[in-house]
């Protein structure tokens, strides 16, 4: 019913076209526009995200995790996240925030250190997995 006259008489042609190069694939054809996007239901996918969380040893689970954290976040979105705790916060402690980073910067650049940006996970090594089995799973201690 949701597709009309044209789009069938198109997805018909390119289904039957003579030369097999020309033809649909399943892919193509699923992400073309010219059928309408397939309905998700919230509870099948809550029961399969709770399907794969349960083994965290599964493959599905590992890659749900790196394409979790793989995803980058605009810098708007960064700058907005930083401006919710500004707009939280009064004129003065935001000074006074300033002030202490600028001389802690200050304290530890005069003794040496270098700035480093680390990630705030990192995957578990070998070397350090019986350190890591005394605190815990890391996803168990976020939650």
């Amino acid at each position: 019913d949701s597709l009309t006259d044209q789009s069938q008489r198109s997805i018909l042609q390119w289904l039957l076209d003579h030369n097999p190069d020309k033809r649909a694939t399943t892919e193509q054809l699923l992400s073309s526009p010219l059928l309408p996007a397939p309905q998700v239901n919230t509870i099948q996918v809550q029961d399969i995200l709770n399907s794969v969380i349960v083994s965290k040893d599964s493959q599905m689970y590992q890659y749900m995790l790196h394409k979790l954290f793989q995803q980058t976040s605009s810098t708007a979105t960064l700058m907005t996240y930083d401006l919710d705790w500004y707009n939280e916060h009064s004129l003065t402690q935001l000074i006074a925030r300033q002030t202490l980073e600028s001389g802690l910067r200050e304290v530890f650049t005069r003794h040496g250190a270098v700035r480093v940006k680390t990630p705030l996970t990192n995957p578990m090594q070998q070397s350090r997995s019986n350190s890591a089995s005394m605190l815990g799973d890391p996803i168990q201690l976020i939650d």
